[in-house]
């Protein structure tokens, strides 16, 4: 996009900023857009809605949305703790509650 990209994580996010980057089908990718509202149970069943930042907001030409990007044992991790807040299909990783957020307004 020629202009500085800022990540925090090297091992993750700033893969994230290269594969973007270089992917003809990436139109443009901001960091740290503006946070969103996860809304969905606690573990114990108590309804949570919490303000997160993702990594990037993304524009592709197949579409636009928010992108976390975390490194697979992170995922298990966080699933352990927040089952209804990050899933996995297969070898997919979703998180219900941003998808959720998105779906209103037609992004992933």
């Amino acid at each position: 996009m020629g202009v500085t990209i800022q990540f925090e994580s090297h091992r993750v996010e700033l893969a994230a900023v290269h594969e973007m980057e270089y992917d003809p089908a990436v139109l443009e990718y901001f960091d740290q857009p503006p946070s969103i509202i996860l809304a969905y149970n606690s573990a114990q069943g108590r309804r949570m809605s919490v303000r997160h930042t993702p990594d990037f907001f993304v524009l592709r030409t197949a579409g636009a949305g928010w992108e976390e990007w975390k490194i697979e044992e992170d995922l298990h991790r966080l699933t352990q703790h927040n089952p209804n807040r990050y899933r996995q299909d297969g070898e997919h990783w979703h998180c219900p509650p941003g998808e959720n957020y998105a779906n209103q307004f037609g992004l992933t």
